[in-house]
């Protein structure tokens, strides 16, 4: 059984390299034809889009998807975290979900007025598969989201 193993550990992606580890998992995948993918995961986050991506392409090869967290799995890595249909996790870890921002975000006030809307589109997008992936309504996690404080697994 081929079994795909992913290290994503650091910053996912960024704004001016945020394709490379997202090719990275595809071409590793890609060559590997998985039946399952294990992802483990330390990081404090990084691009909002990115996380939402590399989520994507975990689920897009219709396999097993185990996604392990240690350390700290934080904003956009909790996206990825939440695409695993099994998730472990150690007692120690800490998670942190909260609404994207855009560090980039300049320009007059109808390019300001676009990207909150692109924002607020992206944190219910966010919120809908946070529930769809780990339980609890949209709602549930907006309100987690708005809170932005460090969580225990427990918790």
């Amino acid at each position: 059984m081929a079994v795909a193993k992913l290290h994503i550990v650091g910053q996912v992606g960024w704004w001016n390299d945020a394709d490379s580890l997202t090719e990275d998992i595809l071409y590793q995948c890609n060559n590997q034809q998985p039946e399952s993918i294990e992802a483990t995961i330390s990081s404090k986050g990084g691009s909002a889009y990115e996380g939402l991506i590399m989520s994507s392409a975990l689920r897009r090869f219709g396999c097993n998807v185990t996604t392990k967290a240690y350390g700290i799995c934080a904003s956009a890595a909790t996206q990825i975290f939440a695409a695993g249909d099994v998730r472990i996790t150690t007692a120690d870890t800490l998670f942190n979900v909260h609404f994207p921002y855009s560090p980039e975000a300049r320009g007059t006030a109808e390019d300001l007025r676009r990207e909150a809307d692109s924002l607020e589109q992206l944190q219910n997008l966010y919120a809908e598969r946070y529930a769809a992936r780990c339980g609890n309504t949209p709602e549930f996690w907006l309100d987690i989201m708005r809170a932005d404080k460090m969580m225990t697994a427990a918790e």
